[in-house]
């Protein structure tokens, strides 16, 4: 491949599109057709598997039996569902708040293209389409590459529709994200969370810190602090202490007994020795290693507030100066996840694992897109591979609707 061709074409693609005949109008058919050949299919077979495997596609009917499951067949399905998403306070109530919002993420985007479609494509594309270009052809006729320099007052027509999007745009993002700040006051409020107590888990605690009084006093700040606190796998700590004590004291008394090299024996004393210094070895590492434990057992706890608005506080706000102590987090205490115990290192190693793993994911599906994408407007990368020019229409509107 030549790459200089393809930064040439890259950097100069307005101007390629001057020159060249753009997509079809069979090629975008097309590629609709093969869209919608897989999409309504896999719909098709979901309205099927609903039927028969609840578990794995309404899970939240088997967790909350009060909730009944959609509707049998292909059809009826659309209008309960449609009738459950109307009602935001039931909606948060069955299943949660984040579920709320995003749902009204996708009636945000509905809210926003909406309007666009309706309004501005209808002044744009007459606009674009009378412009009468003899360099553009295709589908092409209908952007703003077929209106000519010259043609001033068709661009300010363009730029007033494209002002009209922003203020359109803007308008609705600040009145939902008001929107959205009320919505979380008002729902620590409703009726469904009058009798639920809140559970926050608080990690990388001190050692010296691990203790019901300590705790109560440190949160007392929060709405006279949390009216329970449990200290998670307390028995198992305090047999881990008492195993370490008595660590301790037979590493003292091994101190104490050390054996001398004799000058008449000396082979024999150093085997003793050896022997000596290998069982205080391990000795020393069973002590490291049940210190660590202890110390990761003693960095957790479980607070119980009366109210969510006293626990949202918490999660905004921090109980010490010190970095990476003392952290609040949203769990359930039926389902504390072990992985919370990890030490700092293997947080942080995790942490980083995962977003170098997510980030090469994303590039790995932007590139096939990207090329798809270019693929689309193959007129415009002719001087890269002279092989590509000779697809059809109809393979490239098969290639893009993929």
């Amino acid at each position: 491949m030549d790459f200089a061709a393809l930064n040439e074409t890259v950097n100069d693609a307005a101007g390629k599109a001057h020159k060249n005949e753009g997509l079809s109008a069979q090629s975008f058919l097309i590629s609709l057709a093969v869209s919608a050949g897989i999409f309504i299919p896999v719909v098709y077979i979901f309205t099927f598997l609903k039927d028969i495997n609840h578990k794995l596609f309404q899970p939240q009917c088997l967790a909350d039996p009060d909730l009944l499951p959609l509707p049998k067949g292909r059809t009826l399905w659309v209008k309960q569902l449609w009738k459950f998403m109307k009602d935001d306070t039931e909606l948060a109530g069955r299943l949660s708040l984040d579920c709320r919002f995003f749902l009204r993420l996708l009636r945000v985007a509905v809210k926003l293209f909406m309007p666009i479609a309706v309004i501005i494509l209808p002044i744009l594309l007459p606009v674009n389409y009378t412009a009468d270009s003899i360099k553009v052809g295709g589908l092409d006729r209908f952007s703003i590459s077929n209106i000519q320099k010259e043609q001033h007052i068709r661009w300010w027509i363009t730029a007033f529709a494209a002002t009209l999007a922003n203020i359109h745009i803007w308008r609705l993002l600040l009145v939902e994200f008001r929107l959205v700040v009320k919505t979380r006051q008002n729902y620590f409020h409703e009726w469904f969370l009058a009798q639920k107590v809140a559970t926050i888990v608080v990690t990388n605690i001190p050692p010296g810190m691990w203790n019901d009084q300590s705790l109560r006093q440190i949160y007392s700040a929060f709405n006279g602090g949390p009216v329970d606190v449990i200290l998670p796998q307390q028995d198992v700590c305090d047999n881990k202490e008492l195993k370490l004590s008595t660590l301790l004291r037979d590493l003292d008394t091994m101190m104490r007994i050390r054996p001398q090299i004799s000058r008449t024996s000396i082979v024999p004393s150093s085997i003793r020795l050896m022997a000596y210094f290998r069982n205080k070895g391990l000795l020393e590492c069973r002590i490291r290693n049940l210190q660590r434990d202890i110390e990761r057992t003693k960095s957790i706890a479980l607070f119980h507030f009366s109210d969510l608005f006293t626990a949202h506080l918490l999660l905004q706000a921090r109980a010490s100066s010190i970095p990476l102590e003392l952290e609040a987090h949203e769990t359930d205490v039926e389902t504390l996840d072990p992985a919370i115990y990890y030490s700092k290192l293997s947080k942080t190693l995790r942490s980083v694992s995962i977003l170098v793993t997510l980030n090469v994911l994303a590039v790995l599906w932007a590139i096939p897109i990207s090329l798809t994408g270019l693929l689309s407007q193959l007129v415009y990368l002719d001087s890269i591979n002279s092989h590509l020019h000779n697809l059809s229409d109809d393979q490239l509107g098969a290639i893009q609707g993929f």
